[in-house]
């Protein structure tokens, strides 16, 4: 997984015929639609790694 829109591991339900209606939030601190620790982490490097570019806004 190296971009925020990847799926994290085949747990992940969003698809383009099944969208995750919780996708943003998701993204930002989940997984939701399953348990994973190494998601979690996943997901914190990415959001770490953006998180200091000029075009990332965190609300």
């Amino acid at each position: 997984m190296e971009r925020f829109i990847d799926h994290c591991c085949e747990k992940c339900e969003h698809t383009k015929d099944n969208p995750c209606a919780q996708f943003v939030e998701c993204r930002l601190s989940g997984p939701l639609c399953h348990e994973s620790q190494s998601c979690a982490e996943k997901r914190k490097a990415i959001i770490e790694k953006y998180s200091h570019s000029e075009g990332f806004q965190q609300h």
